[in-house]
């Protein structure tokens, strides 16, 4: 990450007392529906909001504690801002698509029947083409789905600093951001990615552990029971002590999937932070005025003339 964003956020979170309880409680948090989602959320961007004040401060000491009033509205528009988005860039790359199939079933049926006889020569040198084409738009809408997580990231920042969530979804004020200095958000975003994996493989290999033990405990147990008795007794022993060791262990392997979703989480908010403080929010004015780097950027532009 750039400019040692993600050391300089490792150092503050090894500067917080007992700070992986603390991470493990989050984890847990994050576990309930919802109201874990937006005080996860809320708890992570105030500390981002620390960041982009050039705080070089722990992890806030409780994660309740609401010292600013804010915890919950920030995390309630964190999501919203997440959620809103994502649907939209979906509903809409999802429509996009279902034109583009709809356009070229109906090309190839016009064409069929002006051509009967040479439609299936011509269909079948269109299907190839076509399908790259499928193939190349699907490709698009893959990177603008991921593209519109920079405007998710810088529209919590703003949402986080200005406490309102209009700010979230002013595009221009985002969009001067991003174009200011996109190979922050670039480096933010691939470590995400590169976490993610690393994480989603460490749980894959979790599971097959789990699973493998799941049916070596169940196979031992049903060894050991004693089959002169009852049949039917034996069989729901096994199957009751199986369910539990399966429910257990499910829990447990989910509770390490938030976990670590929780630990990614904390290192992008943070660095979103330290990006933020590069803008110089001390020089910001209300959520409506153009960004200390829009400023020169027009100034410059008048000098020009």
């Amino acid at each position: 990450m750039e400019r040692g964003y993600l050391a300089r956020t490792w150092r503050c979170v090894k500067s917080t007392k007992h700070w992986f309880a603390k991470l493990g409680l989050l984890g847990l948090i994050a576990m309930i529906p919802i109201f874990g989602a937006i005080v996860v959320s809320g708890y992570l961007y105030g500390w981002a909001r620390d960041a982009a004040w050039r705080m070089d401060n722990p992890l806030p000491a409780r994660i309740f504690g609401n010292e600013d009033g804010m915890l919950y509205k920030r995390g309630l528009f964190a999501v919203v801002i997440s959620v809103v988005l994502t649907v939209v860039v979906s509903i809409g790359a999802f429509v996009f698509l279902w034109a583009f199939g709809f356009a070229s079933v109906g090309v190839s049926s016009v064409f069929a029947h002006i051509l009967p006889d040479q439609a299936v020569s011509f269909l079948s040198a269109l299907a190839i083409p076509s399908l790259v084409g499928v193939f190349g738009l699907f490709l698009a809408c893959v990177v603008l789905l991921f593209g519109v997580q920079f405007f998710i990231w810088v529209g919590s920042m703003r949402m986080s600093i200005y406490g309102t969530l209009s700010s979230g979804f002013q595009f221009s004020r985002a969009w001067a951001m991003i174009r200011k200095n996109p190979s922050g958000l670039f480096k933010i975003f691939l470590g995400q990615l590169l976490a993610s994996f690393a994480v989603g493989f460490v749980i894959a290999i979790v599971w097959c552990v789990v699973l493998f033990v799941g049916v070596f405990v169940s196979m031992f147990v049903a060894g050991t029971i004693d089959y002169s008795g009852s049949y039917g007794s034996a069989i729901g022993g096994v199957t009751a002590i199986g369910t539990i060791a399966a429910v257990f262990l499910a829990l447990c392997v989910a509770y390490l999937t938030f976990f670590s979703s929780v630990l990614v989480q904390l290192f992008v908010c943070r660095s979103l932070g330290y990006w933020t403080a590069d803008f110089d929010v001390a020089a910001w004015g209300s959520q409506d005025d153009p960004l200390p780097c829009e400023r020169m950027g027009r100034g410059m532009a008048d000098a020009g003339r």
